[in-house]
């Protein structure tokens, strides 16, 4: 169970300001190593701050699946469950219009679903004494409208105002019904209950109308054996302590869909610069970063980045969903919601050949919380397997390790604590906790049984693997050598010198884990092996979020994982506003 610590520390790591996805320029780190993928060096300037407002740019989009190019296409899945056996670096610096031949912008927009129920705005700005309207279609009579502040979903706290929508038609809301400037969400639920059918943002603008945008910007990029390395520098245009975010960009727009790459916060005229998560790549869609000023009537800046950090022309072989710390309870109901949310995008989506979850599926490993999970699965038709793995939630509230490896076994059809799946040739093997405790533990069977599956395995191939508690020192929530106090989610330390040495045999294998609930935003969710070693990932949480002070935040994340022929695409997705995490599109290369 997450605690409620909120230590002197951990309010250093805000007032440092390096929040949500990036580091200051201080704590750059190493180059990675050689490989067949194209390098590119590239430092893009912008020119001075554009006339659009901070949010002005959001636009009102409605934003359909991922898409594939041709050359990109899917291919028939087989699988297999198997049960464990006890049961040359180029540089160059240009504009910020430099094109790389080697990677191509492959992205189309897909179509719009008309039918579904749905809401539109036709403006995402507002000032006190207006009216907000909200157009409605394709609703049942007890579908509703409600506004929430930002970070508080339907369900755990009552809606500001909200009104039934029937067929199709128009909402008038009053700004001054809301609780003053600031984010709001509006949420389009289903039939007099919490089931998430549409969302839209909207800001309510202060009387401030000060300019405290940013005088300008420049992109650095790198990608070297197909590992990128990102950073962007900001000169401020005002001396106040602000908060800028970093957002994906098209033109001079801010890319729909999207959530922020990064938020920093900065005081002071003097330069600045901040690097992105490791590994990142630029969404098909976008061809520039934006830097916005949340305060104000606040100018944002767009500056244009390379296509070299676009993913390069490769063909999918196949798709998979990895959730974490569903937390399901019938006392919690948002939870159900944020899964359904979850379990709607792989099926809107689609094409997907399996789900994985790391572990903590129900709240206290109770028969009855089994039962409630399997029965939110079975409301949403149309979506592949999922295969299950044991988290600390599903055994130490119970009746002890045996009784709820047991339990876990009857009611989701698996066939032991620990098992392994092959799917398009590649295996998937999902490891689990032999004590019943929160860190866990995996004791010499089972390490001697992963070896096996290991031995099973081609190092030219990737190789997945599922657990629930991280290592220590790998992604957000386990990284003790920065702060001892809150990063100390991490677990199996009586297995941990094991699972590394078999791992760092294996340079294209992915370890995904949960339990920290430490959201993509956070410092470090990716730890890449630039062909050294493995790369580690961790997979937030779709029941509820936590932040890099060890706080809960709003939201629902998760990962749709597309395996093509020459890398991995990593796709970190926020369920309740249905938007990808710009902060979490990771790529990584085979080696």
């Amino acid at each position: 169970m997450k605690r409620l610590l909120f230590s002197a520390m951990a309010l250093l790591l805000v007032f440092t300001g390096v929040l949500g996805g990036c580091s200051s320029d201080e704590d750059a780190a190493s180059s990675s190593p050689e490989s067949e993928f194209p390098d590119q060096s590239v430092e893009a300037v912008s020119s001075d701050a554009v006339s659009s407002e901070y949010a002005s740019s959001v636009t009102d989009e409605t934003v359909g699946e991922p898409s594939d190019e041709a050359s990109r296409e899917d291919s028939d899945v087989e699988s297999s469950i198997e049960p464990s056996e006890s049961s040359d670096e180029a540089s160059a610096e240009s504009s910020a219009d430099v094109s790389d031949e080697s990677f191509d912008d492959v992205s189309e927009a897909p179509p719009v679903d008309d039918t579904k129920p749905q809401i539109s705005l036709n403006k995402t700005e507002f000032e006190v004494g207006e009216t907000i309207a909200v157009s409605y279609k394709n609703t049942d009579s007890k579908d509703w409208v409600g506004i929430y502040p930002e970070g508080n979903d339907p369900g755990p706290i009552p809606s500001i105002t909200w009104q039934y929508s029937v067929g199709e038609g128009k909402l008038a809301f009053s700004v001054s019904s809301l609780k003053g400037p600031g984010v709001y969400w509006i949420f389009l639920c289903d039939n007099d209950g919490y089931d998430i059918l549409d969302t839209k943002v909207i800001t309510v603008l202060d009387n401030d109308t000060t300019d405290y945008g940013a005088k300008s910007a420049s992109v650095s990029a790198s990608v070297t054996d197909g590992y990128s390395k990102i950073s962007v520098t900001v000169a401020p245009g005002y001396n106040d302590r602000l908060t800028y975010k970093f957002f994906w960009s098209k033109g001079k727009t801010r890319l729909s869909g999207y959530d922020p790459i990064c938020t920093k916060i900065n005081a002071g005229t003097k330069d600045f610069t901040v690097e992105f998560n490791d590994c990142l790549y630029m969404p098909d869609e976008a061809d520039g970063i934006e830097v916005a000023v949340a305060k104000g009537r606040s100018k944002s800046v767009f500056v244009s980045a390379p296509k070299s950090l676009k993913a390069p022309k490769s063909k999918l072989l196949y798709k998979f969903a990895v959730f974490t710390d569903l937390h399901i309870t019938s006392s919690k109901a948002h939870h159900v919601t944020h899964l359904k949310a979850a379990l709607n995008d792989v099926k809107e989506f689609g094409g997907y050949s399996a789900i994985f979850t790391t572990g903590d599926n129900t709240d206290t490993g109770s028969a009855a919380e089994w039962d409630l999970l399997l029965k939110t699965v079975n409301s949403v038709e149309g979506i592949p397997d999922i295969y299950y793995a044991l988290g600390n939630h599903d055994m130490v509230y119970g009746s002890g390790h045996a009784y709820q490896v047991n339990l876990f076994k009857q009611k989701t059809g698996m066939p032991d604590q620990y098992y392994s799946v092959e799917l398009n040739g590649i295996r998937h093997i999902v490891l689990g906790s032999d004590i019943a405790t929160t860190a866990g533990g995996i004791n010499k069977p089972q390490l001697d049984w992963l070896r096996s599956e290991l031995s099973k395995c081609d190092k030219s191939k990737p190789t997945f693997i599922f657990l629930h508690q991280p290592l220590k020192e790998t992604v957000s929530g386990t990284l003790y050598s920065k702060n001892n106090v809150i990063q100390d989610w991490f677990g199996v330390t009586n297995a941990e010198k094991d699972i590394r040495a078999m791992l760092k045999e294996f340079p294209n294998a992915i370890l995904f884990t949960g339990h920290t609930h430490w959201s993509l935003e956070s410092m470090q969710p990716i730890l890449a092996g630039h062909g050294d070693d493995a790369t580690f990932v961790n997979c937030a949480s779709v029941g509820y979020l936590w932040d890099d002070t060890d706080k809960e935040t709003a939201g629902s994340q998760g990962y749709f994982v597309e395996v093509y022929e020459d890398y991995i695409l990593l796709r970190g997705r926020e369920f309740v506003k249905g938007n990808w995490c710009g902060a979490a599109q990771f790529l990584i290369p085979r080696t």
